[in-house]
């Protein structure tokens, strides 16, 4: 009864100026509940359109009204292992200065950052982005094109890119803005997912697997106008110095700075790490730029 009922106020919905998203709900907790009634052995059998046999899931089309559509489809995800660099930024000091200032500022800072991200996906080529509320997050999957290698000079380009706007943009702001961007990157084996849900427009791949956990974790590490690296991205820049740091431009030479003993004490704290990226991570910092930025990226 109660699936029928939900089907007769879709019907009408649009004369009563129902929100469609509303049945969206209903309809997935009632999926969700049948599937559990499926697994204690109870049999239910789904009434008009929505009597379906023994299928385990239902697609439901909502745009502009239009009815409820019963499938056959399993609810499936597709998996895949791939090697990817892993790039989070997060505004550091956001809350503290969010509190004290107006909401049409922090959607202006919130809308640069978007902005932001935008032009590092046009410019920087990553295959996947996400918005963080006041962070974001940037993946690289590597091929026989884009190396390893290669996405990880577009992550470290784009962090640059990152810090190097924000720091104009507060000396240019009208406004107070945050402290600044820290900025964790990490490489490593992750798995591809390609979900398949009852809404066809969710379904977007995503990635999962340890370079995430320890990317964020590495951004956690990074203050303002930090840039933090794993283990694994450090040994990568060891065995070819040059194509990533430029010792021989002044203008743009990076270099690889140890962290400090409070830095290595919060490692050893944060959970889900590797040991070698607890003791062996490090900065990446900017010797000409960073006097300039006015911090050095430790904590």
């Amino acid at each position: 009864m109660m699936v029928a009922g939900i089907l007769e106020y879709q019907q009408d919905a649009p004369s009563r100026g129902r929100n469609p998203m509303m049945i969206l709900r209903a309809a997935a907790f009632l999926s969700m509940k049948w599937r559990c009634l499926r697994r204690l052995g109870c049999s239910m059998r789904l009434p008009g359109k929505i009597c379906m046999g023994t299928c385990r899931s239902f697609q439901a089309v909502y745009i502009k009204g239009r009815q409820l559509v019963a499938t056959s489809k399993r609810s499936i995800a597709q998996g895949s292992p791939c090697t990817v660099v892993v790039m989070y930024g997060d505004l550091r000091g956001f809350s503290v200065w969010a509190n004290a200032e107006t909401a049409e500022v922090v959607a202006n800072v919130l809308q640069e950052q978007c902005e932001r991200v935008l032009q590092i996906v046009n410019d920087h080529h990553p295959h996947f982005y996400k918005f963080l509320g006041d962070g974001f997050l940037l993946v690289w999957e590597s091929d026989e094109e884009m190396t390893v290698q290669v996405c990880l000079r577009h992550a470290i380009d784009a962090a640059y890119y990152l810090h190097n706007h924000f720091h104009h943009a507060q000396i240019d702001g009208r406004n107070r803005l945050p402290l600044g961007y820290g900025v964790g990157i990490s490489v490593g084996s992750a798995t591809k997912v390609q979900p398949e849900t009852v809404i066809a427009e969710f379904n977007e791949i995503d990635f999962a697997g340890y370079p995430l956990n320890c990317g964020a974790r590495m951004q956690t590490l990074a203050g303002a106008y930090g840039v933090t690296l794993c283990s694994t991205v450090v040994a990568i820049i060891e065995e070819d110095r040059d194509a990533f740091l430029y010792p021989g431009d002044p203008a743009f030479a990076r270099k690889l700075t140890a962290p400090t003993a409070a830095a290595l004490q919060k490692a050893a704290l944060l959970r889900g790490l590797h040991p070698a990226d607890q003791s062996r991570f490090q900065y990446m910092t900017w010797p000409r730029h960073n006097p300039r930025w006015g911090a050095n990226g430790f904590l």
